[in-house]
């Protein structure tokens, strides 16, 4: 129960990461009338997607850079139907952080522009 408990704010978290960016983004490009600058080679990170799977080998979270060279984020559930998706139309590099005071790990996710998906757990200590 705890840890559908943990799962819940780990959604939540994420959720509302990914509208504060896209909000950021959104507002920052109307300010400066540009359009979202993309970095790094976009052709070579297609291919790369990180993939985290179950111990029965299911895929339950997926991050990559989607067709159009924009990161994405999606995590299933056990049947295999995503439960939500984050697709960002922003570039590369940006970095989603989902922490909470009851965890031991904080989770970060990014896309780099040049080593592709990263996926990585801090301690409380952020080492």
């Amino acid at each position: 129960m705890k840890f559908q408990r943990s799962m819940y704010w780990a959604f939540l978290f994420l959720i509302a990461g990914g509208v504060g960016a896209f909000l950021n983004q959104a507002f920052g490009w109307a300010r400066a009338g540009a359009e979202p600058q993309r970095s790094g080679p976009v052709e070579d990170l297609r291919v790369r997607t990180l993939v985290v799977e179950d111990s029965e080998g299911r895929p339950r979270i997926r991050l990559g850079v989607d067709r159009d060279g924009s990161p994405y984020f999606m995590m299933r559930n056990q049947e295999g139907v995503d439960v939500f998706s984050i697709h960002s139309k922003g570039k590369l590099g940006s970095m989603i952080t989902l922490s909470h005071p009851d965890w031991v790990n904080g989770l970060q996710m990014m896309v780099h522009p040049e080593r592709g998906p990263l996926l990585a757990l801090s301690d409380r200590e952020g080492k």
